[in-house]
């Protein structure tokens, strides 16, 4: 049976309790617990989808951009010799700025999403300042759930950032690298089995410098010290440019998006040699429509006939963060046209049952899963 995985999931409960904090309505634990309670919401909802792999470590305060920031040392000088190890009012000021300074925001990846851009200077923190991604992996695990810890790989998060002098971000490469090699380390010391490393930086048209600079990260990425193993995501393109690199790079999983690339499959499969993980993205993240799923089961049998079962995962296109986390403002006769981001990890876990069994799917007509999270009131 091929492992469903969930790549990330909406932090709406994450940013309301952010903007009710900034409204004065929450002091720093009362966002907390709700913060809390929403991460804990979206681990309740993919077990019960009945995922495989599920994410921890995505939500942060709302910006992964401002958190990955935070966690590397990419902090202003501004806030002081000693950080704190990225106190919860510095990581909420890169992601919302302070006194009047709204920080700059940009699309990320293929999503309507937009994260901050942090500016990357000489005299930033540069050191490992924050633990929340293993404080989220605990979190988790007290929960009952094992979990896939998530970061912005090194590459992408560079790649989304911008520098005071006019350098390219990449630049900054030597800088980050540390702050990733401990992180990975804690990961692993605490009982990870594998990070997701997000790249969609190397989708696409990506140019030959960028490769070169992704090739030398996780080159260092896996040289001596504990590592979890790496499913190095790639979404909003395909990543068959980069597949040379990413084989040569000693990274032990990939996934690339079949719903934006869907012809790049035998050419990743082809290549994609040893006992590696290709994780295949055949389900939208990035639109509510239903999915085909006739279509995504033919992609997923396909991804299996030329790898082996045991070697392929079924997973969104992208991680889920711009889909609806419920109906509440949908009116009835429109809900069976929306998935949500709980239908679309129920439907995952449909298409990789019916691969299992030798099954058939109907097409993008067939009805949803049930919905035991949606009352009818909620609909009305």
């Amino acid at each position: 049976m091929h492992q469903v995985a969930s790549l990330g999931y909406p932090s709406g409960g994450v940013r309301e309790a952010v903007a009710q904090w900034r409204n004065g309505a929450l002091d720093d634990w009362g966002l907390e617990r709700m913060a809390q309670a929403a991460r804990r919401g979206g681990w309740a909802a993919q077990k019960a989808a009945g995922i495989d792999m599920i994410p921890s470590g995505e939500l942060g305060y709302g910006d992964p951009m401002a958190e990955t920031a935070a966690m590397v040392g990419a902090v202003p000088a501004r806030f002081g010799p000693d950080i704190g190890r990225a106190a919860l009012e510095v990581r909420l000021a890169l992601a919302n700025g302070t006194a009047g300074e709204t920080p700059a925001t940009a699309a990320w990846a293929g999503t309507h999403l937009r994260y901050v851009t942090p500016v990357l200077r000489d005299d930033d923190r540069w050191r490992l300042n924050a633990a929340r991604p293993v404080a989220e992996q605990l979190e988790a695990r007290s929960f009952g759930i094992v979990s896939r810890p998530v970061l912005i790989g090194p590459i992408s998060f560079l790649m989304h950032c911008r520098t005071a002098d006019g350098r390219p971000p990449l630049a900054y490469l030597d800088r980050v690298l540390p702050a990733y090699r401990e992180m990975l380390a804690q990961h692993a010391i605490h009982g990870a089995a594998w990070v997701q490393m997000d790249e969609p930086a190397l989708a696409g048209d990506v140019d030959d410098s960028v490769l070169q600079e992704f090739a030398r990260a996780y080159a260092q990425l896996n040289g001596t010290g504990p590592r979890p193993k790496l499913m190095v995501a790639t979404y909003g393109g395909g990543a068959a440019a980069a597949l040379d690199v990413l084989v040569a790079a000693g990274i032990d999983g990939l996934h690339v998006d079949l719903v934006a690339a869907p012809d790049q499959l035998m050419r990743v499969a082809r290549g994609w040699t040893g006992d590696r993980v290709l994780s295949v993205g055949v389900v939208d993240a990035a639109s509510p429509a239903p999915t085909n799923q006739a279509r995504a089961l033919g992609l997923l049998r396909d991804a299996a006939d030329a790898l082996g079962g045991d070697r392929v995962q079924v997973a969104p296109s992208m991680p889920l963060t711009a889909a609806p986390v419920d109906l509440a403002r949908v009116p009835l006769d429109l809900a069976t046209t929306i998935e949500t981001a709980a239908d679309k990890l129920r439907v995952l876990r449909r298409i990789a049952d019916a691969a299992a069994s030798g099954g058939a799917l109907s097409d993008a007509a067939a009805p949803l899963p049930a919905r035991p999270e949606l009352a009818p009131a909620r609909l009305a």
